[in-house]
């Protein structure tokens, strides 16, 4: 199976960047960077139960929880998952997670 990649725009150098939303609320780098991190996987494992077309509780089988935590899932509760549970469900949705760590660019 081929590999979907995203590509992001390049920062141009010097150039001012925009605060994201999660630092427009207030949180500070790092932890905005971490909920957007959060954001966009929890989005993904969305896209990907919602491609699945299962009933709810066919799902929550598929994902080892309980149907009232799928409707919590689909319901945008972010909250309620962590950061490890999105990627056991992405994996059990079929995906191939991979984490990848980098020096920042300077």
């Amino acid at each position: 199976m081929k590999k979907k990649t995203t590509k992001r725009k390049a920062k141009t150098r010097g150039a001012p960047t925009q605060p994201s939303v999660f630092e427009q609320l207030g949180f500070d780098t790092a932890e905005a960077a971490a909920l957007e991190r959060k954001s966009v996987l929890y989005a993904k494992v969305v896209k990907m139960a919602h491609a699945h077309d299962l009933t709810q509780k066919k799902l929550a089988s598929l994902l080892g929880i309980t149907q009232p935590h799928v409707s919590q899932l689909l319901g945008g509760k972010i909250s309620r998952f962590s950061v490890e549970k999105l990627i056991e469900f992405a994996e059990r949705l079929g995906a191939d997670v991979e984490i990848v760590v980098r020096k920042k660019a300077s």
